[in-house]
């Protein structure tokens, strides 16, 4: 579905391999004509889990859209757990998945933008 009219949305998605402990995120930002705006993708060679891998391509996806994108952006992921820990406002220092460390201070910002357009 895309997003309404003068908003984008940005998918994303983690890829986890347990042996070796790799993973891979991607995201794609597209506009309320659904045309692609930008992607990007990360290989990451040390990783713990499912969580950690989908929490980076979150990151990933919020940096790439508080960069290149004028107006409001919808974040859209398949893993629950995350997009609720990105949306409490109260600290999130207890959601490090795996070696994320500082996920919580570095997305968290860029959540609570929600609403606010970039100037």
């Amino acid at each position: 579905m895309p997003p309404p009219t003068g908003w984008a949305k940005c998918n994303v998605d983690g890829s986890f391999v347990s042996q070796p402990g790799e993973a891979g995120v991607g995201a794609v930002v597209r506009d309320s004509e659904c045309q692609v705006m930008l992607t990007a993708w990360q290989v990451i060679f040390k990783c713990q889990d499912a969580v950690e891998a989908e929490a980076l391509a979150c990151l990933e996806g919020l940096l790439l859209a508080a960069q290149w994108v004028q107006g409001y952006v919808i974040l859209e992921s398949d893993y629950a757990q995350v997009i609720q820990a990105l949306q409490q406002k109260e600290d999130r220092s207890a959601f490090q998945p795996g070696g994320c460390q500082g996920l919580g201070a570095d997305a968290g910002g860029l959540v609570n933008r929600q609403g606010k357009k970039r100037e």
